[in-house]
This record gives C-alpha cells, structure tokens and sequence, in this order.
C-alpha cells in the first residue's frame, strides 16, 4: 500500500535539525536533503543501507571499511605487474537506451554526460580480477569495484620500482668497469721508429662537452700511422659511429646531436688497430 503525499515535506526532528523533500536538488529532481548544509547523515555505524543505485555521486571524502581487525586470512597479489598489463583502459560512451526510464527533462542531459567517459570493462576485469566484479542480477549488467585496482597498483608499482632498482644497479657497474676500461686501456702513443723525436698521437676532449647541437673532436695522427679511425660507442659498448681519418697531422671531427639521442658516449681513437685514447661526451637535449 502507498501513501501519497503533495508538495514538499518538512520534517523537524526534535534536537536532530531539520529533513526535508522536495525538489530543489539537481535538475529539479525529487531530493531528500537537510535544513543545514553539513548536518544529516544515511544510516548509521550499526545500521547499514545496503544498497544505493547512483547516476551522480558527489562527495569530500570517501572511506571504505579497511580496519585490519576486520580481516583476516592476508595473501600477496600474486604478479601485480603482469596482471595489470593485462587490464585495458578505454574511452566510450553509454548507450543512450541505458537512461531509457530517466526524466524526460533530464534525459537529453544524462545521454550528453555519458559521452567521452573513461573506464574499464568488466568483461576484461572478470578475466584478470574476478574478485573484483560484481553481478547485479536486477539489473541483469556487471559493475567493477574500482577502489579495489588500488592495492594492486601500488603492488605492481613496488615490484616495477624493484626492476628499475635492479636495472640501475647493474647500469652503474657497467659504467664504472667501463670508466676503469677507458683508463687502464690507454695505450702508449705511437712514435715514428724512425724518428724518436717524432710527435705523439693524440686524441682531444670534445668541445663544447656537453653539447647539444654540434661538437668538435681535434685529434693529432703521426706521419707513419697507416690506418686511423675515430669510433663512437654507447655506454655499452655497442659501437654507433666510424669516421675514418684519411690525413696526417692535426685534424678533427664534428659530432652532430641530431645523428645520436640524448646520453653519454665514449669515442675512442684508433691507429693502426690499436686503441690511443678513449674520451666521455655528453649530449644533452635541445
């Protein structure tokens, strides 16, 4: 049985303020709300709604029970990171037939804001995070409990921050065998067996260092050197650059930062199959 009431309904409750219906909330739609800004509250901490079907839900401050005196039985999230991987994020729109039964005067609104939504399927969550689906036989459609992807980014976050860790540890050591490499491989210089007092090869710091757009290499090859080259390589030591040195004497080489991405190199000097020197530049971005 239903009891009809019309017009607007102002309840005074005594020491507990003031509820009232009427319909001065969204779009001029039904509202329960209180006299006072900040003053009412659904439910109570021993009676719980159990429910609530919401288009808009605006709040300050949203809390979830998380008290570990109300759990029990801990596990891990096993393979965060993969799973996550797993989980695709889209752009869409709802399906106008979804606000079939809303107010005609509102309708036209809710279909407008159900456009360029972003979120997940449920269909894909069901396949990674069951646990995390629910099905609402009412209304016969899934819904996702978004909250919950929370702990597992943060887990997957951890386990990629260990990853980096790992991988930055094993970049340092490699930059230091290689800085070792650069000064215990100096070779002696090479001086012409016929003339002792010939000039030494030589091999120059870049200048500008860092550079940016365009930098110098001067380098000095003996007269009896027969084959030199200058070679760029990456921290690693995969080479990326050969320039072959043709003349004798004083020379040099340009390096554009165009030819390379932003990093450190090394560029070493080569004659006759021997190593002369081996130098760090950097190149930074525009």
């Amino acid at each position: 049985m239903y009891y009809y009431l019309y017009g607007n309904v102002h309840f005074n409750i005594p020491a507990g303020g003031e509820l009232v219906i009427d319909n001065s909330g969204y779009w001029n739609v039904p509202t329960i709300r209180p006299v006072t800004d900040w003053y009412g509250a659904l439910g109570t901490s021993t009676k719980h709604f159990n429910t609530a079907y919401i288009n808009h839900l605006f709040y300050a401050i949203p809390c979830e029970y998380s008290d570990s005196t109300l759990k029990t039985n801990f596990r891990t999230i096993e393979s965060p990171l993969e799973k996550l991987k797993r989980v695709k994020g889209y752009k869409y729109d709802i399906k106008p037939e979804f606000y079939k039964n809303a107010n005609q005067k509102l309708k036209g609104k809710l279909i407008q804001e159900g456009k360029n939504r972003i979120g997940l399927t449920a269909q894909n969550i069901l396949k990674v995070f069951p646990e995390l689906v629910f099905w609402d036989d009412s209304a016969k459609i899934y819904a996702v409990n978004y909250t919950g992807l929370i702990p597992v980014i943060i887990e997957a976050l951890k386990e990629q921050q260990v990853m980096i860790d790992a991988q930055n540890k094993k970049i340092q050591a490699l930059s230091e065998q290689m800085e070792q490499c650069c000064n215990s491989k100096k070779s002696s210089p090479i001086l012409d067996p016929t003339n002792e007092s010939a000039d030494l090869a030589r091999l120059d710091q870049n200048a500008p260092n860092p550079f940016s757009q365009t930098t110098e290499i001067r380098y000095f090859i003996p007269e009896n050197s027969k084959e030199s080259f200058i070679f760029v390589y990456d921290m690693t030591g995969l080479q990326l650059k050969e320039y072959q040195i043709t003349t004798q004497g004083e020379g040099s080489i340009s390096i554009h930062g165009s030819d390379l991405k932003p990093g450190m190199y090394l560029y070493s000097l080569i004659i006759d199959k021997k190593e002369i020197d081996t130098k760090r530049m950097i190149l930074t971005k525009n």
